[in-house]
């Protein structure tokens, strides 16, 4: 397979030909090797995210990851996926990677968007993290109170029913 055909599943993507595109990826990344072929794959595992086929779509990263390692596209879907799934540790990393070999232009604005989510989003979830264990040993203190069960209504509280 030639880098036309590829040109030619990303323009029947682009016109929102989802099917079609995807079984010219497919034939692609099966026939293709080298970069076409992880280039194709990359895409496979685009649209069979957008899909929810997470398997799908993380067996056509990893694909992808093997035939074109340093290419901008794979580590771009790469870390997509793993934004869209929370892994953040996992997307910075990849997206850090795209970053490096991101052309000039929107292309590498997008990637520092996403980047930047990632950044914002792995600092919460390491917050929550970080605070839930306090959470539940506070909650289960409440429990351990007068045999599991704690008294409480809105119009009394007392000092003592608090911590």
């Amino acid at each position: 397979m030639s880098p036309s055909d590829l040109e030619q599943a990303l323009h029947a993507l682009m016109e929102g030909r989802a099917e079609e595109a995807e079984a010219m990826f497919e034939r692609i990344a099966r026939s293709g090797s080298g970069v076409t072929g992880g280039l194709a794959w990359a895409y496979l595992g685009r649209l069979r995210m957008l899909r929810l086929d997470v398997e799908g779509a993380r067996e056509a990263l990893e694909r992808a990851l093997h035939q074109a390692p340093d290419h901008f596209v794979v580590r771009l879907e790469r870390g997509a996926f793993f934004l869209r799934l929370g892994f953040y540790p996992e997307a910075i990393a990849e997206l850090e990677m795209a970053l490096r070999s991101a052309p000039e232009g929107m292309a590498r604005e997008h990637v520092y968007r996403l980047l930047q989510r990632a950044w914002e989003r792995g600092r919460g979830s390491f917050v929550r993290r970080a605070v839930l264990p306090d959470l539940r040993t506070w909650l289960q203190s409440l429990r351990g109170d007068r045999g599991g069960k704690r008294e409480c209504s809105s119009s009394s509280t007392s000092s003592s029913a608090w911590p």
